[in-house]
């Protein structure tokens, strides 16, 4: 199943640049201002929520969606919800739109939704009564179009739009006659959050020049002029407007960790020293206020993290699983080893915000004496490692800081220099691109593209060559769902096969020197197998089962088993953990590593502030 992508994200750094100095914001006493107010936090009973969840003026309404990309209506005063979807949408449609945005009154919600070419266009729809909804901004020149911020007056939304050229604009869209108008060139950095005054005279959004930290934008929407307002060595983030427009809310990671600041709004004198709210406030995601004071926000839980563990001479665990680190504990995902089993390279998140400027690095770390480095790549996102034959370089899936383009990228293990190796011509080739290897022996990648087929690309011609093709309905598993068997021989991938009138089901096949497609096994949903890694004799795969039926102790159980590739029943290694995925052996074959975890969110409400 394909995950929904995000067309902009935040600067990464080069090489192997550390994130940027944590100053500190002193008073006159040189100690962070501290508001008075007491303050009052409450957990609201949304279970399953995105935090990229929006709320009512009125603070009535929030719609957020669920892990399955639905979209709900709370009502936070009954706490009854409904089903949220385009009207006359079938539900397979679901995940073909996004950016859902109530309107103040939560009458209405702004979306976007993507043609057959996967263009966006902006729509309107009411979210209580029958009806279709109106295209407001139809599919044509640009990429994406995303909803960020309704008007006061209902009247009009703040888009992001990416063109053509992958470039991002922050633009306002007048509802009633249907016009676009630029009003801030955002380059390859989307706002984490943007606000309108309870005026609507100014907008209040985070941005960043070039690599460098986000700082916070002020803009008059009158005359289209824009200035810094909240400006820093540390991350500005996420500022949000209190009811009486004359202050507003931000989140910053000045302190180290990412607290929440007070400061005085001003469209002219410069503004004052910005007051601390509440210190070590966690990773959150703004959703914003409500009329009477109150602040919602979503709050990360869900942690997520590498372990190691050993298997005996009988095939299965000899012992306790355990982090292979404590440095960035509870961040750390995609372990790979390198051929020769000295090192393990892993994706972490590094900093105080969920992405952004520093936030993810590639982490080398030495087997034996547990000696760290880090990689900055000059990219918005990465995830996924795996390392090349030579163990010289990475390949790496993610987000070009250059060009703001989704792609397969090489990452230099010495320097961190990147290249690209594949990257997406559109916005709507993005979800194509599915797992990745590098290809023993030769200077070449593989990967799956989803619904297509399994390709592998020649670096030095670039040339693509289509080695299985798959049918449409077709995606390959998350994260090592491709690979060759270590002498080449052998190919193996796992799938998920959505059917029309049955359960959908995910399949292990082989595919043989002489080109014999044999399968191995298969699931029916609620189960699932991930195909993860090849035993270093070629004569087995490993894969994750993931077990619907067994959920406790955890929600969503997961084994790891042992698959020979000559017909023999598969058996379990008696591994099993939570979320388990990730999974890469040794060439000892006996080493594990693998993540268990997942980063879930609570909706959170905070009260107070205004006293």
């Amino acid at each position: 199943m394909r995950t929904r992508r995000s067309h902009g994200a935040s600067p990464g750094t080069r090489s192997l640049r550390r994130p940027a100095r944590r100053v500190i914001a002193l008073g006159d006493t040189g100690r962070p201002t501290v508001a008075p107010q007491a303050l009052t936090l409450r957990k609201l009973p949304i279970a399953d929520a995105d935090p990229a969840a929006t709320v009512t003026v009125n603070g009535r309404y929030l719609a957020a969606r669920d892990s399955n990309g639905v979209a709900w209506r709370h009502d936070l005063v009954t706490g009854r919800g409904e089903r949220l979807y385009p009207a006359g949408a079938e539900l397979e449609s679901e995940r073909t739109w996004g950016g859902l945005l109530l309107s103040p009154d939560g009458q209405y919600a702004a979306y976007t939704w993507e043609d057959d070419k996967g263009r966006g266009e902006l729509r309107v729809a009411r979210t209580a009564a029958a009806g279709a909804p109106e295209v407001v901004i139809p599919a044509g020149a640009l990429q994406a179009i995303r909803p960020v911020a309704w008007t006061p007056d209902g009247r009009a939304v703040l888009v992001v739009t990416t063109d053509t050229d992958f470039r991002l604009q922050l633009q306002l869209v007048e509802i009633g006659v249907r016009r676009m108008d630029v009003l801030y060139d955002l380059g390859a950095v989307e706002p984490f959050f943007a606000s309108v005054s309870p005026d609507g005279r100014h907008v209040l959004f985070d941005h960043a020049a070039g690599q460098g930290p986000r700082d916070v934008m002020r803009l008059d929407l009158a005359s289209r002029r824009a200035s810094t307002l909240v400006a820093h060595a540390g991350n500005d983030v996420m500022p949000v407007f209190l009811p009486d427009g004359r202050s507003f809310l931000f989140a910053s990671d000045r302190l180290g960790p990412l607290s929440l600041w007070r400061q005085a709004f001003s469209d002219s004198a410069a503004p004052a020293e910005p007051t601390l709210v509440r210190r070590d406030i966690g990773r959150i995601w703004a959703m914003g206020m409500s009329s009477s004071g109150t602040f919602f926000h979503g709050l990360q839980t869900g942690l997520l993290d590498v372990h190691t563990v050993r298997l005996g001479d009988d095939g299965r665990i000899a012992e306790e699983p355990r982090p292979v680190s404590s440095t960035f504990a509870g961040n750390n995902q995609a372990p790979d080893w390198s051929a020769d089993g000295s090192t393990l390279a892993y994706a972490a998140t590094t900093g105080a915000l969920v992405s952004g400027n520093g936030s993810r690095a590639i982490v080398i770390r030495d087997h034996e004496t547990g000696h760290e480095r880090l990689l900055y790549p000059d990219m918005l996102f990465l995830n996924a490692p795996r390392w090349s034959p030579d163990s010289t370089r990475l390949l790496v899936k993610g987000r070009s800081a250059t060009t703001n383009r989704w792609g397969e990228f090489i990452v230099d293990a010495r320097t961190g220099a990147m290249t690209p190796a594949v990257t997406a011509e559109a916005l709507g080739d993005e979800g194509e691109i599915g797992p990745h290897q590098w290809v023993p022996g030769r200077e070449a990648i593989l990967f799956g593209r989803h619904e297509k087929g399994i390709v592998e690309v020649d670096l030095a011609s670039g040339q693509e060559t289509m080695l299985v093709p798959v049918a449409a309905g077709v995606s390959f598993s998350a994260g090592r769902g491709v690979a060759y068997a270590p002498d080449v021989g052998t190919l193996a991938w796992s799938v998920h096969e959505r059917k029309a009138r049955a359960r959908a089901e995910s399949v292990l096949r082989v595919r043989d020197r002489d080109g014999t497609i044999r399968e191995l096994l298969r699931a029916t949903m609620p189960d699932g197998l991930m195909l993860m890694a090849w035993a270093p004799d070629g004569r087995a795969v490993y894969v994750v089962r993931q077990f619907g039926e067994r959920t406790a102790p955890a929600p969503r159980h997961a084994e790891l088993w042992r698959v020979p590739i000559n017909g023999a029943a598969p058996h379990p290694t008696g591994l099993s953990a939570d979320h388990m995925r990730g999974v890469a052996v040794h060439p000892d074959g006996r080493t594990i590593a693998y993540v268990t975890g997942f980063p879930t969110w609570e909706i959170w409400a905070m009260e107070g502030i205004t006293r």
